[in-house]
């Protein structure tokens, strides 16, 4: 029998989603996979796009973000089931009804910070190619609410092939530093296993690959109590909107180098701070003109303002 350690990497290359590329239209990549010096964290600094008129595209883009809620909301064996009747029958009435059934399970609040999270889902299954594991938004009991959890959980490989867990944690605050803290707050008790133990019973309970081996071969390495757990690395992925204008047609080069370092500096310090230098992290930052604007617009692409 083939252990599930040996199964992982084609597991994971099984369920990965996504075209990386589908994002070039709507995001302007200013630094990419940056090691930060002393840490194991790899840095990225987006801009929304802009046309050619100069105006940015955020209203665009959050459409885009939008469009991913079936898949984001929605356990994947709902999904395919879904779609292997709409491709029997033509009609696309299957996927339809879970995108509205996706619909409710938002929060109509105001200040809801679910745009970035699936943003976050976004940045990590389609630009990284580090599937999500567990579907925090099938769990909620309703939407007007926010689900307590990490905001994410992905999965992915390290080169010996064993399997990568991927907290995931996402900030829109107005002020970067306020940003910064919140999410390495909320990170830290994750990566040190002092809040993992009630998100590890729900993927125990509620992880769906649309596959029962696969499924099975996950949650059993996923067990406390199988040795093979041991194995198991934990890493972050993190995501930060925030206020900052450099959408203006003056911003310099020098002026976004010197942004990005500012930026990079900060991360660095926080993460050695917190202990948190020797884990694998993605660390995405996005500046917006208002992370207001953005939440306000979330919310009426979803219908639900």
């Amino acid at each position: 029998m083939i252990a599930d350690t040996d199964m992982i990497p084609k597991i994971v290359e099984d369920i990965r989603r996504g075209n990386p590329h589908s994002l070039d239209s709507y995001l302007t990549t200013i630094e990419k996979s940056i090691s930060l010096s002393g840490t194991k964290t790899q840095f990225y600094l987006h801009l929304v796009a802009t046309d050619g008129n100069g105006n940015i595209r955020l209203s665009d883009f959050i459409e885009f973000v939008a469009r991913h809620i079936t898949a984001y909301a929605i356990p994947r064996g709902r999904f395919i089931e879904a779609k292997e009747k709409d491709d029997k029958e033509g009609l696309g009435i299957h996927l339809n009804r879970l995108y509205e059934d996706a619909k409710k399970l938002f929060t109509p609040l105001k200040n809801t910070g679910e745009g970035g999270e699936m943003l976050l889902f976004i940045l990590g299954e389609v630009l990284l190619g580090l599937p999500q594991l567990f579907c925090k938004m099938s769990v909620k009991t309703s939407g007007s609410m926010h689900y307590h959890g990490a905001d994410g959980i992905h999965v992915g490989v390290d080169n010996d092939g064993n399997l990568e867990l991927y907290w995931g944690e996402s900030k829109l605050y107005q002020n970067f530093n306020d940003g910064l803290k919140q999410c390495l707050d909320s990170l830290k008790p994750y990566l040190k296993r002092d809040a993992d133990h009630e998100d590890l019973l729900l993927l125990q309970t509620h992880l769906d690959l649309a596959d029962e081996q696969k499924t099975n071969a996950i949650k059993r390495l996923l067990d406390k109590d199988n040795p093979e757990f041991n194995k198991v690395s934990y890493c972050g992925l993190c995501f930060i909107g925030f206020d900052e204008d450099l959408y203006q047609k003056t911003t310099q080069k020098a002026e976004l180098e010197t942004f990005c370092e500012e930026i990079r500096l900060k991360i660095v310090t926080k993460l050695q701070e917190y202990e948190l230098a020797d884990f694998k992290i993605h660390f995405f930052c996005l500046p917006v003109v208002s992370v207001e604007e953005f939440r306000k617009l979330f919310l009426e692409k979803l219908g639900i303002s």
